[in-house]
């Protein structure tokens, strides 16, 4: 029999049973940086074991809570059996995180042994207060007010559940958190779902352009998510593939990573790849104004097909006094392509591209300062190297075969338009 087809009467005498007999545990989940598997924290969970030492399931016990109006008891016990156990695990050099109902802040009892609590785990315990603002909404607390007691006791504050539907982003400016965690239903499965990825790109782009505002995904249980939410800007992630949640922390200070941190299927985007191609062409060839615009813009079709973190066109050495326009930047400028060792250039000048993964020490060329792997694709044609594109990833290793592919499709097209430019401006 479930909650829902219990009468109110028996799920008060459970919770009554429970809230006698019955034991709430904490775990802890690792919350790591994704690109280097560093810990920043631990989310401190609540596990519920009935009389007889089984496990009870959490939404059935707020359920039974419900029912006999104890939802700020059963929330006081479960923040008493988190920071006590915080108290004993305490380490400077990472963060706790703990769920608290927005409901239970405005309750005297809660925030005086809240108050208690933190007090009692020590200076060395830097806390996270998770808090859903959704459950918030019949409150008639503005979340200053409301949040006023976890900031007095010098803790930080973190939104859950952001992106599951139930409040936009203006909810967040207006709570002011130092944290917020993307609801798991946008992780679910986000390498094949292209909605969910625009999402997650917005919310990363809201929280940069607010500055200090960190983003974690919860709930990454694959390699494939892993890699996509790392192609989408976010910087920390808790689930299944770095840590399952534990009685005890870990040992170390960091988790493996997922062998691979980008997969081809990810790192390109064949279905746009085509129309994007076609496109690009029709504008070369539909006029002299058309050409010109479409080379200037030339990495931001790229960028649509291939995720680089930098796209960049140089004209071969020597041309331009050896400097290059760094075509759909912003600032329009120029920049200078570091010098090139002599294999590298052989290679260019021969039509093959040259590949830095940052990782090795044969090969490699010097990079721009903000990659570390990155590749070298000649704009060549019957023999002449025209110019030379650059697309590196500030992260080492990510340079993959089937990018390169998709490059010299691109780079063929700009190299004849590069060679008719050529033939014109020889013409004069």
């Amino acid at each position: 029999m479930t909650a829902s087809t219990k009468t109110y009467s028996t799920m008060r005498k459970e919770w009554k049973l429970f809230a006698d007999h019955g034991m709430i545990q904490p775990v802890y989940q690792p919350i790591v940086e994704m690109t280097s598997g560093r810990i920043v924290g631990y989310e401190v969970l609540s596990r519920a074991f009935d009389a007889e030492g089984k496990s009870v399931d959490l939404a059935t016990l707020f359920a039974l809570a419900h029912s006999a109006l104890e939802l700020e008891a059963l929330d006081a016990r479960m923040l008493t059996g988190c920071l006590q156990g915080v108290a004993l695990q305490a380490r400077p050099d990472v963060r706790f995180f703990i769920n608290i109902m927005p409901q239970s802040l405005v309750t005297s009892e809660v925030t005086g042994l809240l108050s208690e609590l933190v007090t009692a785990c020590g200076r060395q315990a830097r806390l996270v207060f998770e808090v859903n603002e959704r459950s918030a909404d019949p409150l008639d607390s503005h979340w200053d007010t409301l949040l006023s007691p976890l900031r007095a006791l010098s803790a930080e504050v973190a939104i859950d559940d952001v992106g599951s539907g139930y409040a936009g982003l203006n909810r967040t400016v207006e709570m002011a958190p130092n944290w917020i965690k993307m609801d798991i239903g946008l992780v679910r499965g986000i390498d094949t779902n292209p909605m969910k990825a625009a999402m997650v790109a917005s919310i990363v782009t809201f929280a940069s352009r607010l500055g200090s505002l960190r983003v974690i995904a919860e709930g990454i249980e694959t390699r494939a998510e892993y890699e996509t939410l790392m192609e989408l800007g976010i910087h920390y992630g808790q689930g299944y593939v770095f840590g399952r949640p534990l009685p005890a922390l870990l040992a170390g200070s960091h988790v493996d990573l997922p062998s691979c941190v980008v997969s081809g299927r990810r790192q390109v985007d064949y279905a746009r790849y085509g129309p994007i191609l076609a496109e690009f062409v029709l504008r070369l060839v539909s006029s002299a104004e058309a050409a010109e615009a479409a080379m200037q813009e030339a990495p931001w079709y790229i960028s649509q097909v291939v995720h680089f973190d930098v796209v960049d066109i140089f004209r071969v050495p020597g041309d331009r006094n050896g400097r290059a326009l760094r075509l759909g930047s912003e600032e329009g400028g120029t920049r200078e392509l570091p010098p090139l060792p002599e294999a590298c250039l052989s290679r260019l000048l021969v039509g093959l591209e040259c590949v830095a993964q940052g990782t090795d020490a044969v090969g490699d060329f010097l990079q721009l300062p903000e990659c570390q792997s990155s590749v070298l694709v000649p704009l060549w044609t019957r023999g002449v190297l025209h110019g030379i594109l650059y697309a590196g990833y500030r992260d080492p290793a990510r340079v993959r075969a089937e990018a390169i592919s998709v490059l010299r499709g691109f780079c063929a097209v700009m190299s004849v338009e590069f060679a008719r430019q050529e033939r014109l401006a020889g013409s004069i």
